[in-house]
């Protein structure tokens, strides 16, 4: 981006610019960023395959470049503006900045290009009691009778086949249902002690934080260090204090090193890291997490486990939708499975066993116990190939 998020959301405070402009305005920016990304690696990826979109063929081109564009956009756009709540960049508040703020012609191009676009134990963190709720313009339920509480400094597990309503869960604990994702809501949540609906723009971003499925698309800056200072920015910490709290998130992780880095040359679990860094800054109660070893490796799924368990030596309430159970088996506190848009069995720690997972249809709990189904022996042929060539880029091989 040509100016960072919150240098430009506090250059427009300065201007009077109001809330939802300045938001949209980001928004715009990131995707103008996002874009660009995108196109390179669209170009990229038909190099590889040896493609040359003609313009003798603009249908051919427009499905090259636009559509798995638009797709990847959609997607970016919707863990965006879920990212808004738990940034605190709706916050109606006076902003600070991480970095010495100066207000320039460069900002004010970006400022232009933007609004043109945007036009302890014991105590009950979150009380779950949600009669039904259904996605605006569907007629089945995705969520029925679920009643159940989360206790300060547990970590509790929903888990359960694709399709059976903990990402909507989650979605409804985290306040993103139904501000974000519309729908009719018969029930209530209230998070340490007050109703989701009570809370103030930007107030959830103090008490909550999000890491997604895939961190990169959450993300609203270029470099770590200014990723994680932004919801204190937005929440208007005091610079000093945002300093110190910045450089203690990043010793908390344990990536001191990545702060100066730009994210995108980050692996897939530093950016994790740095997305939980971001959660820390403030004395978030409560982190949500959404299929966190999607996109991890088995020692990457390792790393995570160990981090969970620093979360939980530091008293974090945490919540995790996820279908691998084996990394967890000795972390969680309670998990819950659902079907069908409700929780249809529950387990204390330790309680889950293989024969509950068999039943289920679940994911394996330990990986030493499965049996491969290939009995092929080591060294035997599986695949022959003769003849064959590769080219690239249309040179020959």
């Amino acid at each position: 981006m040509m100016t960072s998020s919150s240098k430009l959301l506090a250059s427009m405070r300065k201007l009077h610019v109001p809330n939802r402009a300045a938001v949209g305005a980001v928004i715009g920016l990131r995707f103008l960023d996002e874009m660009g990304d995108r196109v390179k690696e669209i170009k990229r990826g038909m190099r590889v395959r040896g493609l040359r979109p003609s313009p003798l063929r603009p249908v051919r081109a427009f499905e090259l470049y636009f559509v798995p564009l638009v797709y990847k956009c959609l997607h970016v756009s919707e863990t965006l503006v879920s990212s808004v709540i738990s940034k605190g960049i709706e916050a109606d508040c006076e902003k600070t900045s991480y970095r010495s703020l100066s207000f320039g012609l460069l900002d004010g191009a970006a400022l232009g290009a933007g609004v043109v676009l945007c036009g302890g134990r014991g105590m009950g963190v979150i009380d779950v009691d949600i009669r039904s709720f259904s996605y605006k313009g569907e007629d089945l339920a995705a969520l029925k009778n679920v009643r159940f509480s989360v206790e300060r400094g547990e970590l509790v597990v929903l888990t359960g086949n694709s399709g059976c309503g903990k990402t909507t869960l989650m979605r409804a604990m985290n306040g993103l249902i139904p501000d974000q994702y519309e729908g009719e809501l018969d029930g209530r949540i209230e998070l340490l002690g007050k109703s989701l609906g009570e809370f103030s723009s930007g107030e959830l971003a103090r008490a909550i934080g999000n890491v997604f499925q895939n961190p990169t698309d959450q993300f609203f800056t270029r470099k770590a260090a200014d990723e994680v200072a932004l919801v204190g920015e937005n929440l208007g910490m005091p610079r000093e204090e945002l300093i110190e709290r910045v450089e203690s998130a990043f010793e908390s992780m344990k990536i001191a090193h990545l702060a100066g880095k730009d994210l995108i040359g980050l692996s897939g679990g530093e950016k994790q890291r740095v997305a939980i860094a971001s959660t820390l800054v403030y004395d978030t109660q409560v982190i949500f997490f959404d299929e966190p070893s999607a996109s991890l490796d088995h020692e990457g799924i390792e790393d995570f486990r160990r981090i969970l368990a620093d979360l939980k030596a530091l008293g974090k309430t945490v919540v995790i939708a996820e279908h691998r159970l084996y990394f967890l088996a000795d972390l969680y506190d309670r998990l819950y499975v659902m079907a069908g848009g409700q929780i249809i069995d529950s387990f204390a720690a330790g309680r889950l066993r293989a024969e509950d997972c068999a039943r289920y249809g679940l994911r394996a709990l330990d990986l030493h116990g499965l049996n491969p189904e290939n009995h092929r022996q080591l060294g035997a042929e599986t695949a022959s190939m003769k003849g064959v060539s590769v080219s690239a880029g249309g040179n020959e091989p």
